[in-house]
């Protein structure tokens, strides 16, 4: 392979998400919830020698027929810590409203600094909070957001006196 070959991926995964609100565990199982569950691909459109990377997210298939007709969005990022610099959409695509596409690229993000190691406590959109990334023997990488402290001082209601304290996200993928 010369020097001038580029070599860019195309990754196809299949997911599904539940949401749902509730305010004591207690309580989960009494509670409604939305599931949403389909395919989408992820697919490197550009690669630097420093790399910044920038990629594509587009749904493929549907397999509960509320996933609406999100349009593609694109990431770029520095690769190493996976940080988001920009979130763009096509100039001839309607404008952009949220969407689960936007939710899958939000859940694999991490604010970690490269080189910094698997384990760092970083501001975040949630706050400040410890990120750590795993790679464990069998190919299930893991990355977990927890010990948030939410806001890190902000209050995030219009409600005064109330602030939401805890936020974990735990994410297995392979």
């Amino acid at each position: 392979m010369d020097e001038n070959t580029v070599r860019l991926l195309k990754v196809d995964y299949w997911f599904r998400t539940e949401s749902m609100i509730y305010d004591d565990l207690d309580n989960k199982e009494k509670n409604p919830s939305t599931v949403i569950s389909g395919n989408f691909t992820f697919e490197t459109l550009h690669h630097d020698i420093e790399g910044g990377m920038l990629g594509r997210f587009s749904l493929t298939q549907c397999n509960t027929g509320n996933c609406g007709n999100p349009s593609p969005i694109y990431i770029s990022f520095q690769q190493g810590g996976n940080n988001v610099q920009h979130v763009l959409k096509a100039a001839d695509e309607p404008k952009a409203t949220w969407n689960f596409l936007y939710a899958i690229a939000n859940t694999i993000y991490t604010p970690a600094e490269y080189g910094d190691g698997d384990a760092q406590t970083v501001n975040t959109v949630y706050g400040k909070c410890r990120v750590y990334f795993g790679r464990p023997e069998d190919k299930k990488f893991r990355r977990m957001i927890d010990k948030c402290e939410l806001g890190h001082g902000v209050n995030f209601t219009r409600f005064e006196g109330i602030e939401k304290v805890e936020y974990d996200q735990d994410v297995w993928y392979t």
